[in-house]
């Protein structure tokens, strides 16, 4: 979402919205030049006042989300980036939120056993109800709940950021060219250069309890996909192969899908070979009665 920003004239929160004024885009997009609200945390709970016609919601895999919010809000990870904040009051709550979790692991473990407070916080924050780990309270749920239902939405997905962001600009007018930033992802956090101490790291079973614990912002996310104008089914199967890769353990992602994804002639042919499995059982059983 952050990259996006350069892109975007308007997108400043709230509280600092006088600072876009000044923002200059070299070869601004249609889009960017309709946008007039940036709802970030926390700004999210303002969007049901908004009432805009079209929304523009940056996604990416809630797993990859997830494991991208903690990593970069630790404490330890902001003392190597050299990030802390000049907020006492501020960094002595995040250092409170991350005291049960020194790694991701421990985050994982505490989701899927009883340890106590530190399993009660770890439920709390991954269910978005609590917020000493803001972008993890400002999760998907917030965001699809808010939007209002009359209005139209456009995704642009991490995995294809600039590819979704060109496609959105050409559906509003096809006729102008869009220029994305040089190279790409030229914009995009670079933390290549730092050592960071907590990384996305996770076993087997704290994965397991990970994908666990986000299946309902899967299942939101999903929608939100299923709505946008600019995803096509092809986009959806993409989605659903990395949520395979990152939870390959996980069912509820194929029960989700299972009717969307069969045909009408093998619904069909679904609904006769349960209806020819009940009528033998019924014959069977009379035989059974009658002998």
């Amino acid at each position: 979402g952050s990259s996006l920003t350069a892109v975007i004239h308007m997108s400043c929160h709230s509280f600092v919205k006088q600072l876009c004024q000044s923002h200059v885009i070299p070869n601004e997009t249609i889009v960017s030049e309709l946008i007039t609200d940036y709802y970030h945390f926390p700004d999210v709970l303002k969007i049901p006042e908004s009432k805009q016609d079209f929304y523009i919601v940056s996604t990416r895999d809630p797993f990859e989300r997830f494991g991208s919010a903690f990593c970069y809000t630790h404490p330890q990870n902001q003392k190597a980036r050299n990030q802390t904040s000049d907020d006492r009051s501020l960094r002595k709550r995040n250092i409170a939120a991350y005291k049960c979790f020194p790694t991701l692991e421990s985050f994982a473990m505490a989701l899927g056993r009883n340890i106590g407070e530190c399993t009660n916080h770890a439920r709390a924050s991954i269910a978005g109800n609590v917020t000493d780990i803001p972008h993890l309270w400002g999760n998907y749920q917030k965001y699809a709940e808010n939007i209002p239902s009359q209005a139209d939405v456009y995704v642009v997905r991490n995995e294809r950021k600039w590819k979704d962001w060109a496609a959105v600009n050409k559906m509003f007018d096809p006729s102008r060219e869009i220029v994305v930033p040089e190279g790409g992802a030229s914009h995009t956090r670079d933390l290549s250069t730092v050592q960071q101490p907590v990384t996305r790291n996770v076993s087997d079973e704290g994965r397991s309890f990970l994908c666990k614990s986000l299946e309902s912002e899967y299942a939101i996310y999903f929608r939100l996909l299923e709505r946008a104008a600019n995803i096509d089914e092809k986009d959806i199967e993409e989605a659903r192969n990395l949520r395979r890769m990152h939870c390959p353990s996980s069912t509820s992602n194929a029960a989700n899908y299972l009717f969307s994804d069969f045909s009408t002639g093998a619904l069909w042919f679904a609904w006769v070979l349960m209806g020819v499995v009940w009528f033998r059982r019924r014959l069977q059983a009379g035989r059974g009665r009658r002998a």
